[in-house]
């Protein structure tokens, strides 16, 4: 079976999916560091309120492909969907079609902490090989993060991001293969498997990566973990702490159809 080190690293591009608040931007910086191409400008430092590494364009890029999705999924057994609204979804998908193959010829790491995992398959089918890094922390920790600073959204709106996030961003790393990051693992200045995993996936230097965020380590301080439970948070980190500790390798169905559409 053909596995990503036999795939040519130009067209590798790894993607850090992620709800958010997990240490994504600690973990890109440690990245960075090691050698990781992203499209957006190296940080030193961050607000550690709003992150960093997310690019104007790749935010834009994502957001037309869910949107396209959005319109696809409610309009499209409408009377008048192939006259109409299947225009704008084809527009949406041509111009983040064009911002995909700009922004790709710069880098090949990215994070979006919101609709990233819409460019995954996308990604696939234009020619370019996914690999996922799962970047995560507990429900109830996340909450404890996330909560305080979302006046307009409720438990449940932030438990749906959560779920849909993850769900699909677990389902395209066992597709297209990578590793999980936990947000505990990042934090633990003991800590090495997460390391070990991210070098075997990337083919950057374990101890570089390890190197890089003793350096870049802040103490974030005591965690919060908010009063909350869902049953669908619930499943969804039991299945992803069951591909922890692991670097995975691509699906079958991922490469067949992936070499069917010309990808090599």
């Amino acid at each position: 079976m053909l596995g990503t080190d036999q795939i040519p690293e130009t067209k590798k591009k790894y993607f850090i999916l992620t709800p958010g608040r997990c240490g994504s931007s600690l973990l890109s910086s440690i990245l960075d560091d090691a050698g990781a191409s992203f499209p957006a400008a190296r940080k030193m430092s961050w607000n550690p309120l709003a992150g960093a590494y997310e690019d104007d364009r790749l935010d834009r890029m994502a957001f037309l492909l869910a949107q396209a999705h959005t319109i696809q999924s409610k309009l499209e057994y409408e009377p008048f969907y192939k006259l109409y609204h299947k225009k704008f979804v084809t527009f949406k998908r041509f111009l983040a079609k064009r911002e995909m193959h700009r922004i790709f010829a710069e880098a090949s790491y990215f994070k979006e902490t919101g609709n990233m995992h819409y460019a995954v398959r996308f990604a696939a089918h234009i020619g370019y090989w996914p690999v996922i890094i799962l970047n995560w922390r507990s429900y109830e920790h996340w909450m404890g993060s996330m909560y305080p600073g979302q006046r307009n959204f409720d438990i449940e709106d932030l438990t749906a991001r959560y779920v849909a996030i993850l769900r699909n961003s677990l389902a395209l790393l066992s597709l297209f293969g990578g590793c999980v990051v936990n947000y505990t693992e990042i934090m633990d200045p003991e800590a090495r498997d997460w390391a070990v995993n991210l070098g075997h996936v990337t083919g950057l230097d374990t101890e570089t990566l390890l190197e890089s965020r003793r350096k870049r380590y802040r103490p974030s301080g005591a965690e919060t973990a908010l009063a909350v439970w869902d049953p669908a948070a619930e499943k969804i980190q039991e299945m992803i702490r069951s591909f922890e500790g692991q670097s995975l390798v691509p699906a079958p169905a991922a490469v067949k159809r992936w070499l069917k559409t010309g990808g090599v």
